[in-house]
């Protein structure tokens, strides 16, 4: 048998054949863009997915475990991103889910010839290609793999329990096809800004590893994709990737440790959407998983992994991750204009673990001999046309460009080879974002010179849940393709079976913990003046929530709110003729600048954004004498939402005689 193929489809309006094989998608019309929209339009959007009936099985942490209510509500997400530069339109969308299948045996006997009738993310996308006509290509749906969900996989017995199938399965089809088009429905222009955060504090690996923990791969990069509205900065969507997996709230059980009355929670990325929604009015996050194979969280100091509320643990863990994403956000860069493009491809990945064979074929499971229980659960994946062909299974794999960036779906879970070799081989604005879960679920995909010590590894199931040896290699090749069809400048080649060497793992030997690197320390805006009349100091007329207490320095030059440095002034101990100057207000770590707005006596001035957000003032014309400016600045500080309101008195200097 071929050992892997390739069909590649071009997400186009115009006719496939008509496009070399491989190549991005052709320009869309630009007329859903209207006059005067910018660069960007986005939206976003989510909707309940929470059971409606109960128990449910659960997702990992033991076969037949079953939940009889939800610590949080689960929920779709989605955001809507379309270029301006070329009309074309992209949804990305994450489920809280474990792994959602692109077609399921649950599936109406109806679904093999009307799609739009299955369970599964294909069915998600053909409707709302049938409702919108976007095309499937340009809608991607992944899990955040919060492990604890109910088991649309089935490995956990959900394929035995009434209540994972339908009508659960359908009631996260018709709310995620709902999330979907009420975030295409709410495009309007927009900026769009990446960023990024290190989270190797937050992040840990098996302790039995092919290598030496310190040079495993692992992807330590948070990235962040925000949306602020294009006329008031307001924000819109803020699109998480991470790569941690979401097992921070752990089993949740009923009362004294009843494992039949237990409870689901959506874990750390719920809690980090959540977050970010209250903290940003009008936002709306999503948080997809990215290259997250055998990277479990790491506990800060003043967490207790083993704290006996479980759902707590998963809210603080997810609070200090929603910090980086902030801190990510307060650098964050302009994205600049730029077309969107999308090649999907298709991949044949033989199902050559033994022990998956059985499992796929019968949805009953696996019985332990011994005691008679389910040992494993049977997949609910659908095995049929065109979910599989023969003895292969079918999996769509998605590669998108929005202006520089460059962003990779994977249809499992994704080893840290697939980001790192993908950041190491494209040039791009930032390094890719990698959407793990993307479509499917179809396990582990560790790179060919690492899967013998996988397929052995202690403390580890990976082995179990990697279909064969080649499935990641595949997906970082046909990545890579894609970018440079996509235009994207890539180097070198690829090849799994020698990207590494192996070492066997030593299964004595203890690996002590890297000392963690300081938290990032977080700078103050700087509000900085150039020459102009005698500045003669600020007064901080508002604090918007209030309840808090501002002082200012003597010379003017630093603002404090409850102690906490916000805004730094130049001194006003100066006096200049010119009466035309320019405030600054630079970007600086930890504080991010929502939007601004510069009052000067008759007229409101104009806020030029870019790397340093700019209004030049004029005084010109005015007699000599006193005159404020007011200063209305709105900003996260230290994650906070925050108003201030400065009045600054300036007294227009007359000039020197000659």
């Amino acid at each position: 048998m071929q050992r892997w193929s390739v069909m590649v489809v071009v997400a186009a309006s115009l006719v496939v054949g008509a496009l070399p094989a491989g190549s991005p998608a052709a320009s869309r019309a630009p007329s859903a863009c209207p006059a005067g929209s910018g660069a960007w339009r986005v939206g976003a959007a989510k909707a309940d997915i929470t059971p409606t009936q109960w128990p449910v099985a659960e997702a990992a942490y033991g076969i037949g475990r079953l939940a009889v209510g939800a610590a949080h509500p689960f929920y779709a997400r989605a955001v809507a991103i379309q270029s301006c530069t070329n009309g074309q339109t992209i949804v990305l969308a994450a489920i809280d889910s474990q792994g959602y299948f692109a077609g399921y045996k649950e599936d109406p006997p109806s679904a093999v010839t009307a799609p739009t009738t299955g369970y599964g993310t294909a069915a998600i996308r053909q409707i709302v290609a049938q409702d919108t006509g976007l095309p499937t290509a340009d809608v991607l749906v992944a899990s955040t793999h919060t492990h604890n969900s109910p088991d649309s996989v089935g490995v956990w017995g959900g394929g035995t329990v009434a209540n994972n199938k339908a009508p659960y399965l359908e009631r996260v089809r018709t709310q995620t096809v709902k999330a979907i088009e009420a975030a295409m429905a709410a495009l309007r222009p927009a900026r769009l800004s990446v960023g990024s955060a290190d989270i190797s504090t937050l992040q840990s690996t098996f302790t039995q590893v092919a290598r030496d923990p310190a040079d495993y791969p692992v992807d330590h990069t948070l990235r962040v994709l925000q949306a602020t509205d294009a006329n008031d900065c307001s924000p819109i969507a803020t699109l998480v990737n991470a790569s941690v997996h979401a097992t921070a709230a752990g089993e949740i059980d009923g009362p004294k440790g009843d494992q039949s009355k237990g409870l689901i929670d959506p874990d750390w990325p719920g809690r980090v959407a959540d977050a970010l929604e209250q903290s940003l009015p009008g936002d709306g996050a999503v948080v997809v998983a990215g290259a997250l194979g055998r990277v479990q969280p790491a506990f800060p100091a003043h967490t207790d992994p083993k704290s006996q509320d479980q759902s707590a643990e998963a809210t603080a863990y997810g609070a200090v991750m929603e910090r980086r994403v902030q801190t990510a956000l307060a650098d964050a860069q302009p994205v600049a204009p730029g077309p969107v493009q999308v090649v999907e491809a298709q991949l044949q990945e033989e199902l050559a673990e033994p022990a998956l064979v059985p499992l796929f074929a019968d949805e009953s499971g696996v019985s332990d001999p011994r005691t008679g229980k389910l040992a494993l659960g049977g997949v609910m994946r659908s095995i049929i046309p065109p979910f599989a062909a023969g003895p292969a299974l079918s999996a769509d794999l998605q590669t998108f460009r929005v202006g520089g960036l460059l962003m990779a779906g994977v249809p499992g879970e994704p080893y840290p080879e697939v980001a790192t070799e993908l950041a190491k081989r494209v040039r791009s604005a930032s390094t890719p974002f990698v959407f793990g879960l993307a479509e499917d679920q179809l396990g582990y995909t560790p790179p060919a010179f690492e899967y013998p010590v996988v397929a052995v590894e202690d403390g580890s199931d990976e082995g179990i849940f990697s279909i064969n040896s080649h499935f990641g290699d595949d997906v970082i090749t046909q990545h890579l393709s894609a970018a440079q069809a996509l235009g994207f400048p890539t180097t070198g080649g690829y090849n799994g079976a020698t990207a590494g060497p192996v070492q066997p793992p030593d299964q004595n030997a203890t690996y002590p913990t890297p000392p963690s690197p300081p938290e990032p320390q977080e700078k103050p805006l700087a509000l900085s003046c150039g020459g102009g009349p005698r500045d003669m100091g600020a007064t901080v007329t508002s604090i918007t929530p209030g309840g808090a207490s501002a002082t200012v320095s003597a010379d003017g030059s630093h603002v404090q709110v409850a102690g906490v440095a916000q805004v730094s002034l130049p001194s006003t101990h100066r006096c200049v003729s010119r009466r035309a100057f320019t405030i600054h207000l630079a970007r600086h770590r930890g504080v991010r600048i929502l939007s601004a707005a510069v009052l000067v006596p008759g007229h409101r001035a104009h806020v030029r954004f870019g790397r340093r957000l700019r209004a030049a003032i004029s005084l010109g014309g005015l007699p000599p004498g006193r005159f404020r400016v007011q200063i209305v600045v709105r900003l996260l500080s230290h994650g906070h939402p925050r108003t201030l309101r400065i009045t600054r008195t300036y007294h227009t200097c007359v000039p020197r005689r000659r």
